[in-house]
């Protein structure tokens, strides 16, 4: 009996810290053209991510004046920094399992939010700018599609 309690309390704390594998993540993961407001600009964009083995991301969006985001871009914003993986996060019943945390810091700021990549590791959500409080929060609806 001793050693079942062990073993689920070993089991416990192991699922507790689980953390995403970050080579799930690695490689570049893009939206191919949706419609947006940030910041006071409006218009299409592409958004692409890429995630690198030392755990480092760029990000990239593409302002075009067109649907079908065709053309040149009318702006471009871009950001880079890094990315920390935290522990699971899908208490509010709104996110997937194996949804996680997800810090992401550029220069002294952290951006707090959450990820989420499907098995198949096709399919990437992401949620940020949860400020300093809770990230008991949905994530993105849009999913980024993993490049080849």
């Amino acid at each position: 009996m001793k050693y079942f309690f062990l073993t689920l309390s070993v089991l416990t704390l192991n699922t507790a810290f689980a953390e995403i594998d970050f080579a799930k993540i690695e490689g570049s993961w893009s939206i191919k053209c949706t419609q947006s407001q940030v910041g006071g600009k409006q218009g299409h964009v592409t958004e692409t991510y890429t995630f690198t083995p030392a755990k480092e991301y760029k990000f990239t969006r593409n302002w075009f004046k067109k649907s079908d985001c065709e053309g040149t871009p009318f702006e471009k914003d871009t950001e880079a920094g890094k990315v920390k993986i935290g522990k699971e996060n899908t208490n509010n019943g709104f996110n997937p399992a194996e949804t996680y945390e997800a810090d992401f810091t550029i220069g002294e700021t952290t951006d707090l939010g959450l990820m989420w990549v499907n098995s198949e590791n096709t399919k990437l959500r992401i949620t940020r700018g949860l400020g300093m409080g809770s990230r008991n929060t949905m994530l993105s609806l849009f999913e980024f599609t993993k490049s080849k």
